[in-house]
């Protein structure tokens, strides 16, 4: 829980920055910085502003309240329990009926609905169903079946927002049209304007120099032909007042990206139920997290660490993220 609270008061922190001031974000546990409860100290150092965030001040019964207004340290507060109270899905462990979505506990573990039985939603039944629009447990749904949601579909496939069918995960090419946010479709894990892409940065260097505002790509459409596109320089979280080219498809790091997240959903994700094909391993996790957010690409292994192992990281989630932190540069 203390992760989840993390990546919370992580998202917090970047929503209040001002642009073009780059922060240092990283974990501190110097108590003589800061009193007994307080979790995020804020101060300048040579003019550059840092965030040092100490989750460890907080109890069990407490978060660190990061609703942030302004730049400031900031306390723990006592949590509001009722939050923290999950059921465990088909097969988790149980005690009684009332632990597990589907109400049933059978011999220390959570019994999943099967097919035709009734249900609220997905979470309730077993693995490899889900829950239809007529509360009934059904199958996942294969290639091309008609579906509502990436739920409805087998854990390496989603539901394709352009067909509304079930289509799999890294299987369109360049100059496919996607719906904004679906590049969990695109071959290279890569969106532009609605179309997939592999952007290649066209520039000597990945830094941004003098007044340099943005970085020069070229990419290829449906039909070959080579086009051009700019991104904004970003922040790094641990080289203060430097901004950088976002990563994109020729960096090193990214190059390993999209076939470790490919074998996940093919070699293990599919047989997880299908609310938990998000829930990346952690190499994974950090992988994402550096491309998804470059201003982590340098961060220390105790933030980015902390903020790796702090929840599953859903395609949902990662894109609210990006959007948060775009930001720093608006």
């Amino acid at each position: 829980m203390k992760g989840l609270l993390f990546l919370q008061s992580f998202l917090y922190l970047l929503s209040f920055i001002i642009s073009y001031e780059c922060p240092v974000i990283r974990c501190s546990d110097n108590y003589s910085l800061v009193d007994d409860k307080q979790c995020v100290y804020y101060h300048k150092k040579y003019n550059v502003p840092y965030y040092e965030i100490n989750l460890n001040k907080c109890n069990n019964d407490e978060i660190c309240d990061t609703s942030f207004t302004e730049k400031s340290n900031r306390t723990c507060v006592l949590r509001n329990t009722q939050l923290d109270q999950t059921l465990g899905l088909d097969t988790a462990s149980c005690s009684k009926n009332r632990n597990c979505y589907s109400n049933i506990c059978d011999g220390g573990r959570c019994k999943g609905k099967d097919i035709n039985e009734l249900c609220e939603d997905s979470k309730a039944c077993k693995i490899g169903n889900y829950c239809t629009s007529g509360n009934r447990c059904q199958k996942q749904k294969t290639v091309n079946e008609i579906c509502s949601s990436d739920l409805d579909c087998e854990n390496d496939h989603g539901c394709f927002t352009q067909t509304k069918v079930c289509t799999k995960y890294f299987s369109l090419v360049d100059g496919s049209k996607i719906t904004s946010g679906e590049k969990r479709f695109c071959q290279n894990y890569y969106e532009y304007n609605n179309y997939c892409i592999t952007p290649l940065l066209n520039e000597i260097t990945n830094e941004c120099y003098g007044d340099q505002n943005t970085c020069n790509y070229k990419y290829k459409d449906i039909n070959n032909q080579t086009l051009t596109m700019q991104l904004q320089c970003i922040c790094n979280s641990q080289l203060p007042n430097r901004m950088f080219c976002p990563i994109i498809s020729d960096n090193d790091e990214y190059k390993q990206l999209v076939p470790a997240i490919k074998s996940w959903y093919e070699d293990y994700s599919v047989k997880k139920h299908t609310v938990l094909r998000n829930y990346y391993s952690y190499d994974i996790k950090v992988k994402v997290l550096k491309f998804e957010n470059p201003i982590l690409l340098n961060a220390d292994s105790c933030y980015l660490g902390k903020t790796a192992s702090s929840t599953y990281l859903s395609f949902k989630y990662l894109s609210v993220l990006l959007l948060v932190l775009s930001l720093f540069n608006s």
